[in-house]
């Protein structure tokens, strides 16, 4: 089904990443209509800006350090934590 295609695919993601030192992951949309070369600057400053990008950047320039507490991160992406619990203890995940 679509659901545990999707469900493999995050654990894929999951184990990549618990391979990695990741810093961050941002993902931005170029455009909302899913085409190619297709680039709308409205779009992607409106995703950089509730994404907190906009944020971070100008707490660099400043030369401070930006890190979200796990809390933080855990509380912006439980989903994933939630995949990653029910998969524990599975063969192959």
């Amino acid at each position: 089904t679509l659901g545990s295609q999707f469900r493999g695919s995050i654990r894929a993601l999951i184990a990549s990443l618990r391979e990695t030192t990741p810093h961050f992951i941002r993902c931005i949309k170029p455009n909302s209509s899913k085409l190619p070369f297709s680039f709308d600057s409205q779009t992607v400053l409106r995703q950089m800006r509730t994404g907190g990008l906009v944020e971070a950047i100008e707490i660099r320039r400043h030369g401070l350090p930006y890190r979200k507490t796990h809390e933080e991160f855990l509380r912006q992406y439980s989903a994933i934590e939630l995949l990653r619990a029910d998969g524990e203890g599975e063969e192959g995940a």
